[in-house]
């Protein structure tokens, strides 16, 4: 498997899959800064993706977004793949801590290291993107997860 940054070519199939697995869309070329991988069996423009994972940056935190996993390929470690990558690609960025929304992956998050936060706890950043304020209902849950430069498990 591969896991590299996401290219213009990739679009049509990350949204596919976003849209697939009832994740928003709407945003993903808004004025947002999402930086998406993607992980393939092959390095090919028509390769079919195993999974995808976006960044969106608020400075020196990050929104992790939109981790999606067909289901042929899920319970085999590409999600957790894919979020190693992204922690490593947010802590090249300059990035310390990640946030997140979910409705239903909270025990996978939580394997990874992420905690939960209430609503309350989120700084200022990460309230103002449209995934907190509009795109996630107040019921999904926040979690939480300093980066550090030791995180490679």
């Amino acid at each position: 498997m591969i896991i590299r940054a996401s290219v213009a070519d990739d679009r049509r199939a990350v949204i596919e899959l976003l849209k697939n697995s009832g994740l928003p869309v709407d945003d993903v070329d808004g004025k947002e800064r999402i930086d998406f991988l993607v992980a393939c069996r092959e390095c090919r423009d028509d390769a079919q993706l195993l999974g995808v994972v976006g960044l969106e940056r608020l400075g020196d935190i990050g929104l992790l977004r939109s981790l999606a996993v067909p289901p042929h390929a899920r319970c085999t470690g590409v999600g957790a793949d894919l979020v190693t990558a992204i922690e490593a690609h947010a802590m090249e960025l300059g990035i310390d801590e990640l946030w997140l929304l979910t409705n239903d992956t909270e025990a996978f998050f939580g394997r990874l290291g992420f905690e939960v936060a209430t609503r309350d706890d989120a700084p200022p950043g990460v309230r103002h993107t449209r995934q907190f304020s509009e795109l996630c209902p107040g019921t999904a849950v926040l979690m939480r997860r300093e980066l550090q430069a030791d995180d490679t498990d």
